[in-house]
């Protein structure tokens, strides 16, 4: 669906998704998307979002598949 264009944004949050199959889809959107500044999207200054954390418990970051 990325490569179609069908599928550009992921939102994850600090929990992530788990073990097994939910983590690999967790590490290939990390490894393949680009984190979208919290400033760019809307999230709260508070937000560990807004800072460019990765994966902070009870943080919400958006991330974009900008192709290979």
């Amino acid at each position: 669906m990325t490569s179609t264009g069908k599928l550009r944004y992921f939102l994850l949050d600090g929990r992530g998704f788990g073990e097994g199959r939910q983590s690999a889809v967790t590490e290939w959107i990390t490894t393949h998307c680009k984190l979208v500044p919290g400033s760019e999207w809307g999230a709260s200054a508070s937000s560990p979002a807004s800072a460019g954390t990765n994966m902070r418990p009870g943080g919400v970051e958006l991330y974009e598949y900008v192709g290979p």
